[in-house]
């Protein structure tokens, strides 16, 4: 159903754009350059609704990109038993949520493990979770109001399973 819904939006913003590109050129006299300015107007027009996300896709990336590795020294916490730590987020120890201004809604969720018997901070990483543009959020096209122009809408450090291969939680 949501996929009849998408292709109804998007034959009607076609038509929609592809009229206005025609009303935006109509007073070009010379037909090839009317044509052209109605193809490059109506390409701009289709991209326009989905330009947030694109944008915020290439934001998402770079901060994703920025926290690829929990920086750590392996054998520092090898065999050390640690757990969530710090600040209270909502009840949760350790995990702090904030919301990253960028073009489209971003979830940044820190966390912080200490030594348990030491309380010494032993790790802090961060995760991501991106949610759609105006477009997914205002026809909710999507049931969890991901993203449609960029297919991962979260990310976490790569070494994450490596790195907690190495210590006990709890």
């Amino acid at each position: 159903m949501t996929g009849i819904f998408l292709l109804v939006v998007v034959a009607l913003w076609s038509y929609c754009a592809f009229r206005i590109a025609r009303w935006a050129s109509q007073r070009i006299a010379k037909p090839t350059l009317r044509r052209g300015t109605i193809l490059l107007l109506f390409v701009m027009l289709m991209i326009l609704p989905v330009g947030d996300e694109i944008i915020g896709g290439m934001q998402f990336r770079a901060l994703c990109e920025a926290n690829e590795f929990i920086d750590v020294d392996i054998e520092k916490i090898r065999g050390k038993t640690i757990v969530l730590g710090g600040e209270t987020n909502m009840g949760l120890p350790g995990m702090i949520d904030r919301s990253i201004a960028s073009v489209i809604p971003i979830i940044e969720s820190t966390s912080t493990w200490k030594d348990e018997t030491t309380g010494e901070t032993l790790l802090t990483y961060k995760q991501y979770l991106a949610s759609g543009g105006w477009l997914v959020r205002f026809f909710k096209l999507t049931e969890s109001s991901v993203p449609i122009a960029f297919s991962k809408h979260s990310c976490q450090p790569r070494n994450k399973p490596q790195v907690f291969a190495v210590v006990k939680t709890k």
